[in-house]
């Protein structure tokens, strides 16, 4: 705080009595809480479990079991009814009967929702990982050996407070629960990324058929000639083997060929080599597999930075509300405002009104207009006072003349 007010009022001990007993003394208090100590989520260990959560879960078993959807039900008969009645109901909408985009979007889309799917099971896996992060952090620093005198918040024993600030600071944190808020902030990215990659799909489908019709090269038609090429390197035993793994899951060929005519078309232009059916197995596949790895990193990537974002909005507003309550509650001296720093800290500034002051980045309120400096006058006000001072001076010379 600027002002010696200010230091003086931050030096302030609470005074002791029923609800405020008396600090310990000095050599044997514990650290201030005031004093900044590293967070759980900069070491190792916090570092190792972010990327399992939102990387090894979010990214690599969701594309692993979305595959396995995929595989097992994209080209069965009872989803290409289902397909069907889609593409029928979005033409009927649109006054109309499916065209071949139409069609083709509704497939694109219905493999896109396979992503969601294994997306929406691996967030409920995710949940619990999340919720308990700052204590498998901690247990991954112990087996590591670093860092382990840093603890999350919900294992730190709280010291006595010894200064007002500090009291205020020890409720706002009993009050806050940044699990809470960090399994909220996962769901509601997560239901904000299941609209954004749909729409983005729809997008790169539609320009994808664009690119094809200038016959220019697609995410489609790019994906199944490295397929082709994975084949030729490919010992023909294994293509024959994965052939009839994919019959035996009804994704075969002539499976393809039926419930995915159009789709069928583009692929034996693309995807076959010779004669030999197989290669358009594995030329679909690759496209599949690179369609639902790139996305799933895709919404990986986007998770962790939204749950961070949407994390911290929360977690403000539990504050604010935190500081109004201890503010009805009386521990806030009147005449003061609370300030909470980005790692938690509390400080006390004294303004003639409120608000508190919550200090964490893009989230920061802003200072009422009493702490603001006075505004600089307008051009317009400029040009008015110096109207005002040639009249006083006329009017000063005129009663000399007078005199």
């Amino acid at each position: 705080m600027a002002s010696d007010d200010k230091e003086n009022l931050a030096e302030t001990e609470v005074q002791a009595g029923p609800e405020n007993p008396p600090a310990q003394a000095a050599t044997a208090a514990p650290a201030p809480l005031s004093v900044k100590q590293k967070n759980i989520s900069e070491t190792p260990g916090g570092k190792i479990t972010n990327f399992f959560i939102f990387y090894v879960m979010g990214w690599v078993a969701n594309a692993v079991l979305s595959l396995l959807i995929a595989y097992n039900l994209n080209p069965r008969d009872n989803v290409k009814r289902a397909k069907d009645r889609m593409a029928n109901a979005l033409a009927r909408g649109f006054g109309g009967t499916p065209g071949k985009n139409t069609v083709d979007g509704i497939r694109s889309a219905v493999e896109i929702t396979f992503l969601m799917i294994s997306g929406t099971l691996v967030t409920v896996v995710m949940t619990p990982l999340l919720k308990y992060y700052g204590q498998i952090s901690h247990r991954i620093n112990r087996m590591l050996g670093k860092d382990i005198d840093v603890l999350p918040e919900e294992m730190k024993k709280l010291p006595e407070p010894r200064t007002a600030e500090e009291r205020i600071q020890q409720e706002i944190q009993k009050r806050v629960n940044k699990g809470n808020a960090g399994i909220a902030a996962l769901w509601l990215s997560r239901i904000g990324m299941t609209g954004a990659i749909l729409a983005g799909d729809g997008v790169v489908n539609r320009g994808s058929r664009i690119l094809e019709s200038k016959n220019l090269p697609s995410v489609d038609t790019l994906s199944w000639n490295l397929g082709r090429q994975v084949y030729k390197i490919m010992p023909k035993s294994l293509t024959d083997r994965w052939a009839s793994w994919f019959e035996r899951h009804d994704a075969s060929i002539d499976k393809i060929k039926v419930n995915m005519a159009d789709h069928f078309d583009r692929l034996e232009e693309h995807g076959k080599v010779d004669n030999d059916n197989n290669s358009m197995v594995i030329a679909e596949q690759t496209r599949i597999v690179i369609k639902e790895v790139g996305w799933s990193f895709t919404m990986a990537k986007f998770m962790e930075v939204l749950t961070g974002s949407v994390r911290e909005k929360l977690i403000g507003k539990q504050i604010k509300k935190a500081i109004d309550e201890v503010t009805r509650e009386g521990l806030v001296p009147e005449g003061h405002r609370v300030i909470v720093g980005k790692d938690g800290s509390v400080s006390l500034d004294k303004v003639e009104k409120e608000p508190h002051e919550i200090n964490s980045g893009r989230w920061a309120a802003k200072e009422d207009k009493a702490a603001r400096p006075q505004q600089r006058p307008t051009k317009s006000d400029s040009h008015a006072q110096s109207i005002v001072n040639e009249r006083a001076a006329a009017e000063g010379q005129q009663q000399v003349l007078n005199t």
